[in-house]
């Protein structure tokens, strides 16, 4: 599915079913919204890692494996996340072999076969941003191997030559096209250039102000690999790196290609078996703010703007869907449509009414709507809210985000994003649209409060 958080109470608990596929089946691909992903413990337990929340929310994606992955990656081409099904000690428990696999965002896995990869303990990899070549290698160290998806073809491998501390994941980074990670042997981090292996360790300094969101001196070395060692490796839009240490703890690292320095730390889950991937996202971005007319007196005559833009290349195909009846409650008692209008760089799907049909933008076949970079388009949607009863939850308040979603204009991949509050996508204006601010509009506020946003 794709996780459109309607209700964040109730959208962070939606549980799925992580099965072992029989076969190759059709995928429910992932949405890229610039979430990073985990996957932890012997049994292989995904988990999405919400990135633009502080501090990070973790949310498990069905239940366990029963088996190691490892060496996952992030595949923008498919939706896809690869990894490597790595056999237990014991082939009695898990006598399946080890292999290439998929994870969908139903939580399936597939197993796609070997390729003419080598039957080895993989422990660490990623996928291209290309999403065109898997990485696979044991621990910073020896060969590193490649083979091009989907396919599973032109399986080669480079040794890796320098430093050969351990590397407990390799994270590509899109602006140099080298694989980064965290060196625990002596807390640094290290490069390895994909074609010749040719690898390099930096220093990493401290934060630069002591902060509880920045309170580490260095990147911690030594000790047991277990315990000690950095096994989830990704990168965000902004081009830092993440380390999510063995033991729980995640080091953001910024100027990674130029004086690398510690400016965050979180806490994290856990986990002696640990490796981590990210879609990288900063392409695509949502807005939404809702302004009422009176709120002191009911009914209420309430104004949504949606505002929808494009960043790194224009987007085609757009989609954005809003069950206002998950906000506002039953239609026709807690609340009623009125209109609905657009921009006129978009046409709005004039059949919307929140409730039957909840689809904001025209899906007619032949003339599906794009976004021109730099170009916000709007959709506006009124409606009289009648009671404050309907769609609360458990703190008596109405939460809720729109995802939108499109198809790059110039990779071809698929783009989403969950809306920020206010108008603007981009708030901070770095040209990331990451932010996801909550905004709920509760029944107990203030009557002189006449403007809210709602994620």
């Amino acid at each position: 599915m794709n996780r459109l958080f309607v209700k964040p109470t109730c959208a962070k608990a939606c549980v799925l079913s992580l099965i072992l596929a029989a076969g190759v089946a059709e995928a429910a691909p992932f949405v890229c919204t610039g979430d990073a992903f985990i996957v932890q413990e012997i049994s292989a337990q995904l988990t999405v890692i919400d990135q633009a929340v502080s501090p990070f929310v973790f949310v498990p994606i069905g239940g366990p494996a029963g088996f190691q992955i490892n060496g996952i990656g992030f595949n923008r081409n498919d939706g896809l996340i690869w990894g490597w099904h790595r056999v237990r000690i014991d082939p009695m428990v898990d006598p399946l072999p080890q292999e290439v696999v998929t994870i969908d965002d139903t939580g399936t896995v597939t197993p796609m076969g070997q390729g003419g990869l080598p039957d080895l303990f993989f422990n660490t990899g990623d996928v291209s941003d290309d999403g065109l070549t898997m990485y696979l290698n044991e621990s910073g160290a020896g060969p590193l191997w490649s083979i091009t998806l989907p396919g599973l073809t032109g399986a080669s491998s480079v040794m890796i030559a320098g430093d050969t501390g351990t590397v407990a994941d390799w994270a590509f980074n899109r602006t140099d096209s080298m694989l980064w990670g965290g060196d625990h042997s002596d807390g640094q981090i290290a490069s390895v250039i994909p074609a010749t292996g040719a690898r390099a360790d930096f220093s990493v300094a401290g934060c630069a102000v002591i902060s509880p969101t920045c309170n580490a001196a260095s990147l911690p070395s030594g000790g047991s690999p277990t315990i000690q060692g950095y096994g989830a490796a990704w990168f965000n839009a902004a081009g830092n790196l993440f380390l999510l240490q063995n033991n729980g703890v995640i080091f953001e690292i910024g100027d990674v290609t130029t004086s690398p320095i510690i400016v965050s730390t979180q806490t994290g889950p856990a986990s002696d078996f640990n490796d981590g991937a990210a879609c990288v996202h900063d392409v695509l971005g949502a807005a939404k703010q809702m302004i009422s007319s009176n709120l002191s007196s009911l009914p209420s005559t309430i104004t949504i703007t949606y505002t929808f833009e494009a960043f790194a290349q224009a987007m085609n195909d757009v989609s954005a869907i809003d069950d206002l009846e998950a906000v506002f409650g039953t239609h026709g008692v807690d609340w009623t449509f009125t209109m609905i209008s657009s921009s006129a760089n978009i046409a709005h799907n004039a059949g919307f009414n929140g409730h039957t049909d909840t689809e904001l933008i025209d899906q007619t076949m032949g003339t599906e709507q794009d976004l021109a970079i730099g170009s916000p388009a709007t959709v506006t949607v009124v409606l009289e809210l009648l009671t404050l009863d309907g769609g609360t939850d458990m703190n008596g308040e109405f939460c809720n985000q729109v995802l939108v979603t499109g198809i790059g204009a110039s990779d071809g991949f698929s783009y989403g994003d969950l809306s920020t509050d206010g108008l603007n996508p981009d708030p901070d204006n770095d040209d990331n649209p990451d932010e996801r601010v909550p905004s709920c509009f509760g029944t107990q506020v203030p009557v002189e409060l006449t403007t809210f946003s709602v994620e």
